[in-house]
């Protein structure tokens, strides 16, 4: 049973660190203006949900929960701030490839 538990931890280190990593390119991705940006990061909350609900919902040989629930739902639980960050990536009006330009304010030209 040990060897399953350290089996578990690991795997649940290594995807929680490919999802660290994941979700600072895409936040670099957004932030650079990239075209892939948008579709990359859905992509991402999507994989990262459906592995989260995988931890939360897989049942073992006795027919409970492979997880602890409580581990389960810590899975899940950035899910939602996942969608919200999804939802306003895809309704911000601004062109990603216009990233770091204000073409609301007027330059300054000299006098």
């Amino acid at each position: 049973m040990d060897s399953a538990v350290s089996t578990c931890l690991v795997l649940l280190s290594v995807i929680g660190a490919l999802g660290i990593l994941a979700w600072s390119a895409a936040t670099w991705a957004v932030r650079a203006g990239r075209r892939w940006a948008r579709p990359a990061s859905t992509a991402l909350f999507v994989l990262g949900t459906g592995t989260g609900l995988i931890g939360l919902l897989t049942k073992d040989t006795s027919g409970t929960t492979g997880l602890p629930p409580g581990l389960g739902w810590a899975g899940v639980a950035p899910c939602p701030a996942g969608a919200l960050a999804i939802t306003l990536l895809w309704r911000n009006p601004r062109d990603l490839t216009d990233a770091g330009h204000d073409h609301h304010t007027p330059e300054r030209t000299a006098p």
